[in-house]
């Protein structure tokens, strides 16, 4: 039997389903609601505008993600960068840590 999960998962307390709807790739959760988006339209079910429009935001987020904090979102900044080595070097010359 072709079973998603191992037999020893089957008694276990937590369930495991949140994990696995967890693992699923961005890339393909957004080709799956780009058809369902385009079968609505073909049913005249939504506009074309409607259907295309509610698409941007995800597609933008999986092609430019949020950092998970504000440091990530400053650190490649090459100024911001360089901002933090300097004080961290300004601090060991004068021997604070």
């Amino acid at each position: 039997m072709n079973a998603p999960f191992p037999a020893e998962t089957a008694n276990t307390a937590k369930p495991i389903a949140d994990k696995a709807l967890t693992d699923i790739d961005a890339r393909l959760a957004f080709l799956q609601r780009t058809s369902v988006r385009c079968i609505l339209v073909e049913l005249n079910e939504i506009n074309i505008e409607r259907g295309f429009d509610e698409l941007i935001m995800p597609f933008l987020e999986i092609v430019f993600p949020q950092p998970q904090n504000d440091a990530e979102a400053h650190w490649d900044s090459p100024s911001w960068r360089q901002a933090a080595l300097e004080y961290h070097e300004d601090r060991k010359r004068r021997g604070r840590r």
